[in-house]
């Protein structure tokens, strides 16, 4: 399984369950897939990276508005209807099942 729609074909057939960033879940809605909001995990990370040997201003432009950005966001409020786990797993997940 190497996609995200071969994820949600297999939790759509009662097959399993995905645990996904918010972001895929927002992105991949289906009817037949519920996603429930996993509150209690850790953050994930995501990393900007480029080869160190490209000079270009608009990279250090960009990285220098990524690195703002992220420094000037709190973190999300919880969702209502969210759901609680014992074991982390990765902050904004959601959990797809079949209804």
């Amino acid at each position: 399984m190497h996609s995200v729609e071969e994820k949600l074909e297999r939790v759509a057939a009662g097959r399993g369950v995905a645990v996904f960033p918010l972001s895929t879940a927002t992105y991949y809605t289906r009817p037949d897939i519920v996603h429930v909001a996993v509150c209690d995990i850790g953050p994930s990370q995501v990393c900007l990276a480029w080869d160190s040997t490209r000079r270009s201003p608009l990279i250090a432009e960009f990285a220098a508005i990524a690195e703002e950005s992220v420094s000037s966001n709190s973190p999300p409020p919880r969702p209502s209807g969210s759901v609680s786990v014992g074991h982390r797993i990765g902050r904004g997940a959601a959990v797809a099942s079949a209804p």
